[in-house]
């Protein structure tokens, strides 16, 4: 179809085009009134590798294997000083302990790797996971989103409400849930705490910005309504063009069947007329007779 074809149909269909573009109008009025703003909220946290990755720790004391010494009473005490043996006679020391071995502990969640893009990338999957989107709208959270940084060990949080202090409530929760899940992790492995990775707020979800998704709404239903209305048009269009080329066939077969009418009441009167002069009538009624013949098969 051509701009030419295209003008025509709207010309020729001015009055449905004209009311179809005014309701089209004002359903994209009352559809921008009625839907709610957007907002949206984000907020960033980085991740922080701890000091060192490994510690030192010494193992505790253990117990003397050595009974305890029998309580005696003072008197017996300076008896027994009396009666003490020489020095060469005294009872040997007992043998010293063996030392304990020192333990080193690692954090094994900085063994990761990938300058802990990974934890990041765990951390992320778990707060897009089914049960902890579950248990955030439980506690009345929004619409959120959880994504964790291409370069650097971050973790940013998206949301999306009709409310402003909604959406910034709803990101501060869940910053927090994954700090927790952090620190739950690392308690559960048995990691100390010089070894600890923590989390630091990079951006603060202090502020919440509207979106353009009413803007974007509101323009598909526009778009919408006016590509119903010219095909409605174009619709109406094709129908009357088949009527009318109906009526045009049966004109035509109308005519061609009076024609067939006469021609042949005509031959008719001309085979039961005189001969006089009737040859060449009769040669030339048979000339369009065949012709007729031809149409009508």
């Amino acid at each position: 179809m051509d701009l030419v074809t295209f003008l025509r149909v709207v010309r020729q269909q001015w009055l449905v085009v004209l009311i179809g573009l005014l309701a089209a109008t004002a359903g994209t009025y009352v559809a921008y009134r009625k839907l709610p703003p957007s907002y949206q909220a984000t907020g960033t946290l980085v991740l922080v590798p701890p000091a060192t990755t490994q510690v030192t720790q010494q193992p505790p004391p253990q117990p003397s294997t050595e009974p305890a010494p029998p309580s005696v009473s003072p008197s017996a005490t300076r008896a027994r000083v009396k009666a003490a043996p020489s020095p060469a006679a005294a009872t040997p020391a007992p043998p010293p302990q063996p030392t304990a071995t020192p333990q080193t502990i690692t954090n094994s969640y900085t063994q990761l790797g990938s300058n802990y893009r990974l934890l990041a990338q765990l951390l992320a999957d778990y707060a897009n996971s089914d049960t902890f989107q579950a248990q955030m709208t439980a506690r009345g959270a929004s619409r959120f989103d959880v994504k964790p940084g291409s370069d650097v060990p971050t973790i940013a949080v998206t949301t999306d409400d009709s409310n402003s202090n909604k959406a910034m409530w709803t990101a501060q929760v869940v910053l927090q849930a994954v700090d927790s899940r952090l620190a739950q992790l690392q308690a559960m492995a048995g990691v100390p705490s010089p070894t600890l990775v923590k989390s630091m707020l990079f951006i603060s979800p202090d502020h919440a910005k509207p979106t353009s998704a009413k803007l974007k709404v509101t323009a598909m239903v526009g778009v919408v309504s006016v590509a119903g209305v010219l095909t409605l048009a174009f619709a109406l269009q094709g129908l009357a063009g088949a009527r009318r080329r109906r009526l045009e066939d049966s004109s035509r077969r109308s005519a061609l069947d009076w024609g067939l009418e006469r021609f042949d009441g005509d031959r008719e009167q001309a085979r039961a007329g005189s001969s006089d002069g009737a040859v060449d009538r009769e040669s030339s009624f048979r000339t369009v007779g065949k012709g007729v013949d031809n149409i009508r098969r």
